[in-house]
Order: C-alpha cells, then structure tokens, then sequence
C-alpha cells in the first residue's frame, strides 16, 4: 500500500509562513484578493510536477532552524543580506538554483 502524501500549505508551516509574509510585505494583498488566494497558488507550487516532498521537508527543517532575525530578513531584506543566510540552505537536489531560487519562483507565482 503506497501512503499518500500531502504537499500543501497545511504541510509546510514555516514554508508558507514565509511566503505569505513576503506577498504581504511586497504588496500583494489587496482589496479583491484573499489570503485565500494566495494559499491556492501556494498549493499549487509545492504539488508541481518535480517539487519533492523530501525537499520540501529540508526547506521547512531548515526554515525552522534560523532565528527570527534571518526570516524578517528574507522576507523583506537587502539582496545581498537574504543571499548570505540562504548559503546555509540545504541542498535541494533538482532544483537549479537551490533553496533561493525555489523560494523566489514560489513567490513569483504567488504574488
């Protein structure tokens, strides 16, 4: 019997915390569009086709280690600052451009 998976917003705390954080913080709520929204194109992102659970758990593990400082910082930081903490990412197998280019297609899609 093969267990389901889930890979959603639900799943991923911290993943989604930074991510709605960040659409807010660069003004992508606003009246006509909901937190819901933003969490359907959430789901959509980490169920895509070639985006791993065991990657995504990483990320999330990895989010979970850093101090409140370093996520404020990635969510609405200098370039050069957010790019310093995400050197400390884990490597997230496929995914060219590691953990950061991840989280900044992820935001892409969802602001």
């Amino acid at each position: 019997m093969v267990e389901s998976v889930v890979q959603d917003h639900t799943a991923f705390p911290l993943i989604t915390q930074l991510i709605v954080n960040s659409v807010i913080v660069n003004g992508g709520l606003y009246k006509g569009r909901s937190l819901g929204d933003i969490h359907a194109k959430l789901d959509e992102s980490l169920g895509a086709e070639g985006v791993y659970h065991t990657d995504l758990m990483l990320l999330e593990n990895w989010l979970g280690s850093l101090s409140t400082n370093d996520l404020e910082t990635i969510t609405a930081g200098e370039e050069r600052e957010v790019a310093a903490i995400f050197e400390t990412a884990p490597d997230m197998g496929d995914v060219v451009g590691g953990a950061q280019a991840f989280v900044n297609n992820v935001y892409e899609y969802c602001v």
